[in-house]
């Protein structure tokens, strides 16, 4: 497995913002960041249930003669160890071609829109697809990058929000940043959500000595999120396990990434563990 995180490079300004957020990203969590400058509109991506065929705007291409003096320019003070990333073409498409075992990739809320046209609360069908199918999670910048100076994960109970709390755990253990676990509940059911992090071994984190627990009781779980804070990593599961809505990230998912400016780490129904120390 490629221990490192691959980012589609944009030249422009949001892509610069973007740049920085994955090598900030790289940087924290000690894997190397590996910088892909398309020069075609489209590339694809095999996985294990499915092979994506991912469209790009016209702004990755956009004066490709600057392209790797920009991404140089841009990481010049940065701490992330860097390489560019040459895809070869699929044998049998001939489209470029990005490698699926790699610890992370970087995707920005829309591949294909503009940026303004694709702002908080719009996520791209390109992207949703790539979450849907990825055996790693996704990292997907804010509009602008701030260094996050915490980690927050959003824990429901279910089986799958257990695999983002044991992926937050890990990015704790990484980055020795500060963890709070985010519940909401309109139930003053607290002990039911500790006893499922107990019988999944993370009962440390039930304890305010191992993370800072935010439960919350609010009317609404958009209320809820004013809660949430402003400096962290968001880290969340996407994908329920009903088909009527297999569109959707899930609806506590859906709603965070349209109330919230964070950058945040998905992973999907298909998405491993980190696994800290080494490549898994």
């Amino acid at each position: 497995m490629r221990d490192s995180i691959i980012h589609v490079f944009r030249n422009t300004p949001f892509g610069r913002s973007s740049l920085l957020q994955s090598a900030y990203f790289a940087e924290l969590m000690k894997v190397r960041l590996e910088v892909y400058i398309p020069n075609e509109r489209q590339f694809i991506m095999y996985f294990q249930h499915s092979v994506v065929t991912v469209n790009l705007s016209k702004g990755y291409l956009r004066d490709k003669d600057t392209a790797e003096e920009h991404v140089k320019e841009v990481l010049r003070n940065m701490g992330a160890d860097y390489s560019f990333f040459h895809a070869k073409p699929c044998a049998a498409t001939g489209l470029p071609e990005i490698p699926t075992d790699i610890r992370f990739f970087a995707a920005p809320r829309c591949l294909m829109e503009h940026p303004r046209k694709a702002g908080l609360g719009h996520l791209g069908p390109r992207v949703r697809n790539i979450i849907r199918n990825a055996m790693f999670p996704i990292f997907i910048p804010a509009l602008a990058f701030r260094p996050w100076k915490q980690v927050t994960v959003l824990f429901g109970g279910s089986g799958r929000s257990l695999n983002a709390v044991r992926l937050a755990e890990e990015i704790r253990q990484v980055t020795e940043l500060p963890l709070s676990v985010f519940t909401h509940s309109k139930d003053d059911d607290r002990e039911s959500y500790a006893e499922l992090l107990q019988k999944a071994g993370l009962e440390h984190l039930a304890d305010e000595r191992g993370a800072n627990w935010i439960f919350r009781k609010d009317k609404t779980f958009e209320d809820a999120l004013w809660h949430l804070p402003d400096d962290a990593l968001l880290v969340a599961s996407a994908f329920g396990g009903s088909p009527i809505k297999e569109r959707l990230l899930g609806t506590r998912m859906e709603q965070m990434q349209n109330e919230m400016p964070n950058p945040m780490l998905i992973i999907g129904p298909f998405s491993r563990a980190f696994t800290v120390g080494s490549p898994a």
